[in-house]
């Protein structure tokens, strides 16, 4: 392990924290808003740019921190970097578990236009169970 000044210890904490924490933060957000329920145009290519900008960010600033984290003499830098891991810790803790529940219990619910025996146009939604649903009806389920 190579030592290092008081001076390059408290750099990497605060070059650190932000960029470990601000990406964690982001990322299910965006994961949500441009890849599982895709709210903008282009939002697929949106988030082929974004995502491995923010895990490259993340892993930078998380190596920043687990540096200054174990540096001695172990000092308030050090535990402020060891809370900055657990934070990140946990960060990622709910990201995975929500995005595992997405994956266990999510749905997507699909709209369409039936036809009923008389020739009207009813919207069909799959999570609505029904063919009698106005359109705003729909939609409310469907957006």
């Amino acid at each position: 392990m190579i030592a290092m000044t008081w001076k390059e210890r408290e750099r990497a904490f605060y070059i650190g924290a932000p960029l470990a924490i601000v990406p964690a933060l982001g990322f299910l957000p965006a994961v949500m808003f441009l890849v599982v329920v895709p709210k903008v145009v282009h939002a697929r290519l949106i988030a082929l740019a974004l995502l491995p900008m923010l895990g490259l960010a993340s892993n930078f600033g998380l190596w920043k921190l687990a540096i200054s984290a174990v540096q001695r003499p172990f000092g308030i830098l050090n535990a402020l970097s060891f809370g900055g891991l657990l934070v990140l810790l946990i960060i990622a803790s709910y990201t995975g578990l929500f995005l595992a529940l997405i994956e266990v219990f999510g749905q997507q619910i699909h709209c369409g236009i039936v036809f009923s025996h008389l020739g009207q146009q009813r919207l069909w939604c799959d999570g609505s169970h029904s063919l009698t649903r106005t359109r705003s009806e729909c939609f409310q389920y469907c957006v």
